[in-house]
């Protein structure tokens, strides 16, 4: 006698249209309702930040999480090969909203959202080795106004 245990695969599921592909297939499975194997899928639709901290608090099991938080916490996770969301040229995925030209905010308080660990880091990192800019910066949940 052969037991089977079913349970739910928890899937995180960011909320932008350049990580539709690592869904496809799941979606398909998830909407044409099939019987899997696993006994179902679940997703938890959040923003890359939130998405990042219910993995490695173990609230769901499978997510594309930033390069970032796999870096911090590398022994936690388990990569999939050939599975990547990025960009060979400029993504647009980092704006600057301002009254002020660039060349006028170095020392200037900035607010970054919340919602990207990377985008923030990678705004950090322009400002400061290619502007040479020294900046004071406030995380903020919603977009800055």
């Amino acid at each position: 006698m052969s037991t089977i245990l079913k349970t739910t695969l928890r899937i995180g599921r960011l909320r932008y249209v350049n990580a539709i592909p690592f869904y496809h297939q799941l979606w398909k499975k998830e909407m044409a309702d099939l019987e899997t194997p696993i006994g179902g899928i679940k997703f938890y639709e959040n923003y890359p930040t939130q998405i990042n901290l219910a993995m490695r608090k173990g609230k769901i099991d499978l997510a594309p999480i930033s390069s970032l938080e796999y870096l911090n916490h590398q022994r936690e996770y388990l990569l999939l090969p050939d599975l990547v969301i990025g960009s060979r040229d400029f993504s647009s995925s980092v704006l600057l909203i301002s009254k002020d030209r660039i060349e006028g905010l170095n020392g200037a308080k900035i607010a970054l959202t919340r919602q990207s660990l990377s985008s923030a880091v990678l705004f950090r990192i322009l400002l400061k080795f290619k502007y040479k800019f020294h900046n004071q910066y406030v995380s903020v949940k919603a977009s800055p106004e």
